[in-house]
């Protein structure tokens, strides 16, 4: 198994801190499998995806100043529309994720009935934009530039640490130490990601604004 586009680290650096020597292959398809699933935890809890692309959403427009992207750091913003029309007079907040306008972000609605009461918001407010880091997999010396990993190491180090908490209870499984029931139950994922990881990835977790 390959690792995924979203795969927050690499088998060689899990193999590493689990101790297992590199040319050592017999658990590498079960932890690309584990470094996969752990790292789609990962960002389903920060609601957030970190590998850099190119994204085209769409937003409902809040009637303020500031409006929140899905993804960040933002790269570039190539193209942004408000019903159907290129707005070009805003400021992109980097790091943040926000785009600053400052004759506000319009909202849409729909109209329904006699009197063509607004009943809710549309989704008016099309962004198309680059974001993310370049993952630690992505990494490429040799390239002309150099690609350099830009992903924060807490976030690689928790996905890490993830992957070795999964498989160290499924090597107790195997050894007897732990039941099936037991092993079922400890070895979920995003559920089951303990409180000191959550803490770091607190730190990058989007907020959603129903």
């Amino acid at each position: 198994m390959a690792l995924s586009v979203h795969a927050l680290t690499t088998l060689a650096a899990v193999k590493d801190f689990l101790k297992i020597e590199i040319d050592d292959n017999q658990y590498d398809t079960l932890l690309e499998r584990m470094i996969n699933a752990a790292s789609e935890a990962i960002e389903g809890y920060c609601n957030r995806h970190f590998e850099r692309g190119v994204y085209d959403e769409l937003y409902r427009g809040n009637g303020r100043q500031l409006l929140g992207l899905n993804q960040y750091p933002v790269q570039a913003v190539t193209l942004v529309e408000a019903n159907g029309a290129r707005i070009t007079d805003y400021q992109v907040y980097k790091e943040e994720g926000m785009l600053y306008r400052l004759a506000l972000w319009p909202a849409g609605a729909y109209f329904t009935g006699l009197v063509g009461d607004p009943v809710g918001s549309t989704r008016n407010i099309r962004v198309l934009y680059e974001a993310g880091y370049v993952l630690p997999k992505d990494e490429d010396l040799q390239a002309s530039p150099p690609i350099i990993r830009t992903l924060p190491y807490d976030l690689e180090d928790a996905c890490i640490e993830l992957v070795a908490l999964k498989f160290n209870q499924r090597q107790e499984e195997a050894a007897g130490k732990v039941t099936r029931a037991q092993a079922d139950y400890q070895t979920t994922y995003q559920q089951d990601i303990p409180p000191r990881l959550r803490q770091v990835l607190d730190r990058h977790r989007r907020l959603v604004v129903v």
